[in-house]
């Protein structure tokens, strides 16, 4: 049986921590708009907006790390609801 290597130099990569990548991070906070609040008291995301806008992310490389809910005030008196996103990608 005959085996061959590749031809060409090989070389090896140490890890040390100037040659390791870090992960890169981005922040968004996802909420509705404004006029929703106003007319109707309150303002919920829409799902099928809040997912295409996650899967455009995607399509980039970034991953959702971690997610939290929050109810913001607008102008004293409405609601909206808004998500605070935390995305990663090396």
């Amino acid at each position: 049986m005959n085996t061959t290597l590749s031809e060409g130099p090989r070389t090896a990569v140490a890890s040390t921590p100037h040659t390791t990548s870090h992960p890169t991070y981005k922040v968004v906070i996802y909420q509705e708009g404004l006029l929703g609040s106003m007319f109707l008291g309150g303002s919920k995301v829409d799902p099928i907006k809040f997912g295409d806008f996650l899967n455009k992310n995607a399509r980039e490389g970034w991953r959702v790390k971690t997610m939290e809910k929050d109810m913001r005030r607008a102008m004293l008196f409405w609601k909206r609801e808004a998500y605070l996103v935390i995305m990663e990608r090396e």
